[in-house]
């Protein structure tokens, strides 16, 4: 099986990060897209989610299997904040389903009318804009260091982008 190299997943999680950013950001403002955009990026923004889980799925094996184990806090909090963040984003595009006025009609069936649905999916949407924003907090050094070396350091040459831009908090993991 060829291997990918460090660099290479690096390059595909930050334009999956970048994705799926801007996509959220998007989302939280749905008079900006107008709610047919609003409800089918809602639900174009799963693909890039997934593969963003499959992408990162050892370190969340390896990190659920020795989260009660000796751990750096750092790495207990951001399992915590991408529990969360995934939670919220599924809780949020069922809710999102729930109250659809573009997506469902298309199958037959008609939206919820109950205003419980349209509150539950506001306030999902301001706990993932916080959630979202802590979890760019916890990551933004590897962040800055990624895009130092992929998207700035092509331009102005290599200088000091030699740093490690291994995945933050990661566990070591022997590869097998």
């Amino acid at each position: 099986m060829a291997q990918i190299s460090l660099s290479t997943v690096n390059k595909i999680k930050l334009s999956l990060d970048v994705i799926t950013g801007i996509s959220t950001l998007v989302l939280l403002s749905p008079p900006l897209t107008g709610i047919p955009v609003h409800e089918w990026l809602g639900l174009a923004v799963c693909v890039p989610l997934l593969f963003h889980l499959l992408i990162n799925w050892l370190w969340i094996c390896t990190t659920t299997r020795c989260f009660f184990r000796k751990l750096p806090w750092q790495t207990r909090i951001n399992y915590i904040l991408n529990a969360l963040f995934f939670m919220l984003m599924t809780a949020e595009g069922f809710t999102g389903l729930m109250i659809s006025k573009e997506i469902l009609p298309l199958f037959g069936l008609s939206a919820s009318r109950n205003y419980f649905y349209r509150a539950l999916h506001s306030m999902l949407a301001d706990s993932l804009l916080v959630v979202f924003g802590l979890h760019l907090g916890m990551n933004w050094k590897w962040v800055a260091a990624v895009i130092r070396k992929h998207v700035f350091a092509p331009f102005i040459g290599n200088r000091s982008t030699s740093k490690n831009t291994a995945s933050p908090s990661m566990p070591s993991v022997k590869a097998e």
